[in-house]
């Protein structure tokens, strides 16, 4: 996928996130990645930070242990020396804190009593370039939540999810995981891939057929970095009404800017 950038190149650096947005509403985009306006959190966001971090903290401990520790002690430990972090901070403005906490100790005693892979990685940092065409270069960057080991050269990729629904989780983020890791130093691996669903008993949704659809996201990633590219370059961001305007934290600018959704 990688290739020397090609002089007059254009490069496009995206993540899994900023796509999504982009798909939602390329007014959003315009606001939260042209202009670059300020976004704040919410409850939902800082409940899943907490959880995250607290998670993360957890198992890293727990890898570094070499999986000899106690996993609830860890836990503690890590609910401890998160206290002055920004995630505990926001966690208790919007009044989620002990309720990132209850999470976090639920998959704890549920992972202990279900565990069938062993975590090697947690937050691992990765980049997937793509050359597309001669003039245009995407660069793909973000963060795995987990990547265990289910067997020989046999991994899954997991994704910490605390909303209530599944409906909206589709394979896009989890097939660019398996790509980026199979372009890193998971080359040859094979790969599960699953959102771990804390508001939900803890149930995975798996990516169907991982080893062979993953390609496919990719696919979906090159079409949307040559609209993404089109969009930027035309300086064209039409709004998308429909139900998400209600909770979009750029909705009054967008009234103002373009004067209702219908002027599109």
């Amino acid at each position: 996928m990688d290739c020397e950038k090609p002089p007059e190149c254009k490069e496009l650096r995206l993540s899994v996130s900023k796509v999504k947005t982009f798909d939602q509403c390329r007014r959003k985009y315009y606001y939260q990645y042209i202009l670059k306006l300020p976004t704040s959190k919410n409850q939902y966001n800082a409940l899943g930070s907490m959880v995250h971090l607290l998670l993360e903290l957890m198992f890293k401990k727990w890898i570094a242990s070499k999986y000899e520790a106690s996993l609830p002690e860890l836990l503690r430990e890590a609910w401890f020396e998160s206290q002055d972090s920004e995630e505990v901070t926001e966690a208790t403005k919007y009044a989620v804190l002990d309720d990132a906490k209850g999470y976090a100790k639920q998959y704890c005693l549920h992972y202990l009593a279900n565990e069938v892979s062993k975590p090697v990685q947690c937050e691992p940092k990765f980049e997937l370039p793509i050359q597309i065409g001669p003039s245009l270069r995407i660069r793909i960057k973000g963060f795995i939540d987990r990547i265990d080991k289910i067997g020989e050269r046999k991994y899954i990729i997991l994704d910490y999810k605390t909303n209530g629904s599944a409906k909206y989780l589709d394979d896009f983020q989890l097939g660019i995981y398996i790509a980026a890791c199979l372009a890193g130093p998971y080359a040859g691996c094979s790969f599960d891939a699953a959102y771990i669903l804390l508001k939900l008993n803890n149930d995975l949704k798996h990516m169907k057929n991982p080893n062979e659809l993953y390609k496919k996201q990719v696919d979906k990633m090159v079409d949307f970095a040559i609209k993404i590219e089109e969009a930027e370059t035309r300086q064209i961001f039409p709004p998308k009404p429909g139900p998400l305007c209600g909770f979009c934290e750029f909705k009054m600018k967008c009234m103002a800017d373009t004067g209702g959704a219908d002027r599109w």
